[in-house]
């Protein structure tokens, strides 16, 4: 095996990972924390002064 090929492995896996988080990190805004933000927003709308 190559230098070469031996440094393009990792940095393979490490390009596979990083996609892998951001798409992750972009669900999580999109369902879970704009669902919180909602939740809390109509708490607020409907809350007695």
């Amino acid at each position: 095996m190559s230098a070469a090929s031996a440094s393009r492995a990792p940095r393979s896996w490490l390009s596979e990972t990083a996609n892998d988080v951001g798409r992750w990190l972009s669900w999580h805004w999109h369902t879970i924390v704009l669902d919180a933000l909602e939740r809390l927003h109509a708490q607020a709308v409907t809350a007695q002064p």
